[in-house]
C-alpha cells in the first residue's frame, strides 16, 4: 500500500507543467519552492526571477531577471538580462517580462504562481490570455506603510487585484491570512502555507555546555533589533568578556553595525559575517547556542503579519530564543520554554542571555521540543501539501 502511494505522489508531480515568477533572496520561500519543484523532477518548470530593486549592494544581487527552465528537474535553458533604472522603473520592466518571457519558450501552465504583487499580476495576465490554468499568489506580506500617498493607494489596490483574480492565495501566516480576508480574498482559496526549513542541510545542536555563543541571521535593518543586540554586547562584555556574537546578513545597517562595533571595541565580540549560503548558516547555527531575534514593536512591522525564518531555523537547529512579543510563534516559544520573550530593551536583553546560558538545558530542550513539535517545519511537506490542495481542488 505504501508502495502504491509513493507511486502515486510521483507521478503526481512528474505530469505537472509549472511557472514561478520570483525575486531573488538569498534563501527564502521562493528558492525554497523552486528547489522543491526541481527535486520532484516535474515535467516542465518555468522560473522567471528577479533582482529586488536597488537592495544594498551587501547582498549583491542587484540589477539582473533570469528566465531558467528545467524539464523533468533538468536545466534546458538560461538566459539572464541587466535591468537599470528606479525601484518603480525595475517592478514594472520585472512584470513585462515575467509575462513576455514565457511566450518566447511557447509555454502553457497548470499551475503559475507569483511570489509578489508585479509577479502574480503577470501568472494573471497569463491566464487571461489563455497561457496558465491557475494562478497561486504567493503572499509574504502586507506593507501598505512602506508607501505614501498615491503610491500606498496603488499597492493597496494591487493587493486587491491580486487577491480577487488569482485562484489560490499561499499565506505565510493565519495572522496574513485574515488580513487578506479583511480585503476582499475568498476564505475557500485562501490557505496557510508557512515557512519551512531544509531539512537536507538540518543538524540539531546537542546539549553541550554553551560557550556563550549568540548569532542573528537576517536582514540588517532597523525593525529587527539588530542594534539593540549589538549595543546590549557592549554591557555584557564588560562581565563576560568572552560572549559573542554573529552577524550573518546584510542591509542598511551593515556599514552603520560595522562602524559601531569598531568605535565600541567590540571587534573580539560581535564579528559582521555579511549574507552567507543557506547550507552554511545551518552549519554555524549549529555551533552557537542563542538564536538572536528581538524584532522592534510596531504597529507596521512585517513581523506582525508574515512568519520569520530565522526563529525556525534556530529552534529546528536546537537554539533557545530571545525575542519580543511580535511574532505569532511567541506565544508557543513561552510554553514551552525554548527561549524568553521579552520587551523591546537592551537591559532585559542582557539579563536573557545570563538567564538562557545558566539554564541551557531546560532552554534547549524546550527549542527541540517545540520544533519537533511541528516536524522541524519541513519545507518538503509544506510545499508538498500545497501543491496537492490547488491542484486536486482546482
Amino acid at each position: 500500500m505504501k508502495e502504491a502511494e509513493k507511486q502515486l505522489n510521483e507521478s503526481f508531480f512528474t505530469n505537472l507543467q509549472i511557472m514561478v515568477s520570483s525575486h531573488r533572496y538569498i534563501y527564502g520561500p521562493g528558492e525554497a519552492l523552486i528547489e522543491f519543484l526541481i527535486d520532484k523532477r516535474i515535467k516542465n518548470l518555468l522560473v522567471c526571477l528577479h533582482s529586488i530593486p536597488q537592495v544594498d549592494a551587501t547582498w549583491n544581487l542587484r540589477d539582473l531577471s533570469s528566465i531558467l527552465e528545467y524539464e523533468n528537474g533538468n536545466l534546458v535553458y538560461t538566459r539572464t538580462l541587466r535591468i537599470v533604472g528606479t525601484p518603480f522603473i525595475d517592478y514594472i520592466i520585472h512584470f513585462i517580462l515575467s509575462c513576455f518571457l514565457p511566450l518566447i519558450r511557447r509555454r502553457r501552465f497548470h499551475v503559475a504562481i507569483g511570489e509578489g504583487l508585479p509577479d502574480t499580476l503577470a501568472c494573471i495576465v497569463l491566464k487571461k490570455i489563455g497561457f496558465v490554468k491557475t494562478v497561486v499568489f504567493h503572499a509574504h506580506s502586507f506593507q501598505p506603510s512602506m508607501f505614501r500617498g498615491v503610491r500606498r493607494t496603488f499597492y493597496i489596490l494591487l493587493t486587491k487585484l491580486c487577491l480577487r483574480n488569482s485562484d489560490w492565495i499561499w499565506n505565510l501566516s493565519d495572522r496574513l491570512a485574515r488580513l487578506h480576508e479583511s480585503l476582499g480574498a475568498q476564505d475557500r482559496k485562501n490557505i496557510i502555507v508557512p515557512i519551512g526549513i531544509d531539512t537536507k542541510f538540518l543538524k540539531v545542536r546537542d546539549s553541550r555546555k554553551p560557550k556563550g555563543k549568540l548569532v542573528f541571521v537576517g536582514h540588517l535593518k532597523d525593525d529587527q533589533g539588530i542594534m539593540l543586540a549589538v549595543r546590549a554586547m557592549s554591557k555584557l562584555q564588560k562581565s563576560y568578556p568572552n560572549l559573542k556574537l554573529l552577524v550573518i546578513g546584510g542591509g542598511p545597517l551593515f556599514k552603520p553595525l560595522e562602524r559601531f562595533i569598531n568605535h565600541a571595541n567590540l571587534k573580539e565580540n560581535v564579528s559582521m559575517l555579511g549574507p552567507l549560503p543557506y547550507p552554511k548558516v545551518m552549519e554555524i547555527l549549529t555551533q552557537c547556542d542563542i538564536g538572536v531575534a528581538m524584532y522592534k514593536p510596531s504597529s507596521t512591522s512585517i513581523a506582525k503579519v508574515t512568519d520569520p525564518m530565522k526563529l525556525k531555523m534556530y529552534l529546528a537547529s536546537g537554539l533557545p530564543v530571545i525575542t519580543t512579543n511580535l511574532p505569532w510563534l511567541s506565544p508557543e516559544i513561552k510554553f514551552h520554554k525554548a527561549g524568553l520573550v521579552i520587551n523591546y530593551n537592551e537591559g532585559e536583553f542582557a539579563e536573557a542571555v545570563i538567564e538562557i546560558l545558566h539554564n541551557y538545558e531546560v532552554y534547549h530542550a524546550g527549542a527541540v521540543k517545540l520544533a519537533s513539535t511541528h516536524g522541524f517545519w519541513s519545507w518538503d511537506v509544506i510545499f508538498k501539501n500545497a501543491m496537492e490542495t490547488v491542484v486536486r481542488k482546482t
